[in-house]
Order: C-alpha cells, then structure tokens, then sequence
C-alpha cells in the first residue's frame, strides 16, 4: 500500500474521527506490509514457476491499484473537507454534533 494510507488519510477524514482512522490505517498498511513480507520470501524460495506467478501477481496489483487510485480516489487539491466528504458519501452526509 506504500504511502497512499500516509496521503489519502491527512485529507478525507472528517475530523472527528481522524485520530481513529489513522490508527486503524496504520495498523492495517504494518500488519499487511509484514505478511507480504513473509509470503514473498517463502513464495520466492519454491520454486522458479513460482517466482514468476509471485512477480506477475505483483504487477497485476500495481496495475489494479493505479486504475483505483485513478477511478475512485476523488481529487482533494483546494477542496473544503465538507465538500469532500459530500462526494465520498454523497449529498445525505451531516456532519456528527
């Protein structure tokens, strides 16, 4: 997931819930960061069919992610937090008091 939580997290939550979601993003990119890690080396060792599938794998993600970095990541560049989040979850949004 590289840097994308680090980017996308700083500007599309509302701010009572920032600190939360930070948090569980966090945990999420580390925990994820650790099991690629682990899998990689294992996948790599087995075999050279298997290093191939693993490497193509790998590009099949990269390919994915830029289409949903693309597609579904809404642009945020000089935009208020309100009219963020009115695009993210749509023109029924109200802001928790």
């Amino acid at each position: 997931m590289s840097s994308t939580p680090w980017t996308l997290n700083a500007e599309i939550y509302p701010l009572h819930v920032i600190g939360t979601a930070n948090s569980l993003s966090a945990t999420t990119n580390w925990v994820v960061n650790a099991f690629v890690s682990e899998c990689f080396k294992l996948l790599t060792e087995i075999s050279i069919t298997s290093e191939v599938i693993v490497y193509v794998c790998l590009g099949g993600f990269a390919v994915m992610c830029f289409f949903f970095t693309y597609y579904l990541i809404p642009e945020t560049a000089n935009k208020p937090i309100d009219q963020i989040l009115e695009e993210i979850l749509g023109k029924g949004y109200k802001e928790r008091e």
